[in-house]
Protein backbone atom coordinates (compact mmCIF):
# COMPACT_ATOMS: atom_id res chain seq x y z
CA UNK A 1 0.00 0.00 0.00
CA UNK A 2 1.40 3.40 -0.91
CA UNK A 3 2.41 5.70 1.92
CA UNK A 4 -0.30 8.31 1.37
CA UNK A 5 -2.98 5.67 0.82
CA UNK A 6 -1.79 3.79 3.90
CA UNK A 7 -1.82 6.93 6.05
CA UNK A 8 -5.34 7.73 4.94
CA UNK A 9 -6.90 4.28 5.28
CA UNK A 10 -4.75 2.29 7.73
CA UNK A 11 -6.25 3.71 10.91
CA UNK A 12 -9.74 3.61 9.46
CA UNK A 13 -9.41 -0.08 8.66
CA UNK A 14 -8.15 -0.83 12.15
CA UNK A 15 -10.90 1.18 13.87
CA UNK A 16 -13.54 -0.74 11.89
CA UNK A 17 -11.93 -4.05 12.71
CA UNK A 18 -11.85 -3.14 16.40
CA UNK A 19 -15.49 -2.04 16.39
CA UNK A 20 -14.55 1.55 17.25
CA UNK A 21 -15.79 3.21 14.06
CA UNK A 22 -19.05 5.12 13.91
CA UNK A 23 -21.73 3.68 11.62
CA UNK A 24 -21.05 6.47 9.11
CA UNK A 25 -17.30 5.75 9.12
CA UNK A 26 -17.99 2.03 8.81
CA UNK A 27 -20.13 2.65 5.72
CA UNK A 28 -17.37 4.73 4.12
CA UNK A 29 -14.76 2.06 4.81
CA UNK A 30 -17.01 -0.74 3.56
CA UNK A 31 -17.59 1.16 0.31
CA UNK A 32 -13.84 1.71 -0.04
CA UNK A 33 -13.16 -1.99 0.57
CA UNK A 34 -15.53 -2.89 -2.29
CA UNK A 35 -13.49 -0.65 -4.62
CA UNK A 36 -9.92 -1.15 -3.36
CA UNK A 37 -8.36 -4.60 -3.59
CA UNK A 38 -5.25 -3.34 -1.80
CA UNK A 39 -7.16 -2.23 1.29
CA UNK A 40 -9.34 -5.33 1.16
CA UNK A 41 -6.19 -7.45 1.38
CA UNK A 42 -4.85 -5.27 4.18
CA UNK A 43 -8.10 -5.68 6.11
CA UNK A 44 -7.94 -9.46 5.72
CA UNK A 45 -4.34 -9.48 6.95
CA UNK A 46 -5.21 -7.29 9.97
CA UNK A 47 -8.12 -9.58 10.84
CA UNK A 48 -5.86 -12.65 10.64
CA UNK A 49 -3.27 -11.04 12.92
CA UNK A 50 -5.96 -10.01 15.39
CA UNK A 51 -7.41 -13.55 15.50
CA UNK A 52 -3.94 -15.09 15.90
CA UNK A 53 -3.04 -12.77 18.78
CA UNK A 54 -6.38 -13.46 20.47
CA UNK A 55 -5.72 -17.21 20.34
CA UNK A 56 -2.29 -16.82 21.95
CA UNK A 57 -3.51 -15.43 25.26
CA UNK A 58 -3.29 -12.25 27.27
CA UNK A 59 -1.80 -10.95 30.47
CA UNK A 60 0.47 -12.91 32.77
CA UNK A 61 -0.26 -16.25 31.09
CA UNK A 62 0.84 -15.04 27.67
CA UNK A 63 4.25 -15.79 26.25
CA UNK A 64 6.48 -12.69 26.67
CA UNK A 65 6.97 -12.46 22.91
CA UNK A 66 3.20 -12.45 22.39
CA UNK A 67 2.80 -9.74 25.02
CA UNK A 68 5.38 -7.61 23.18
CA UNK A 69 3.55 -8.15 19.86
CA UNK A 70 0.23 -7.22 21.44
CA UNK A 71 1.73 -4.07 22.94
CA UNK A 72 3.26 -3.20 19.58
CA UNK A 73 -0.06 -3.82 17.80
CA UNK A 74 -1.91 -1.42 20.12
CA UNK A 75 0.35 1.40 18.94
CA UNK A 76 -1.18 1.05 15.48
CA UNK A 77 -4.69 1.53 16.83
CA UNK A 78 -3.97 4.53 19.02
Amino acid sequence: MGYIHSRRWGGRLQSCLDGEATPARMAIVQQHLRECAECNGEMEMLACVKRALARLGHGDSADPAVSRLQAHATRFTA
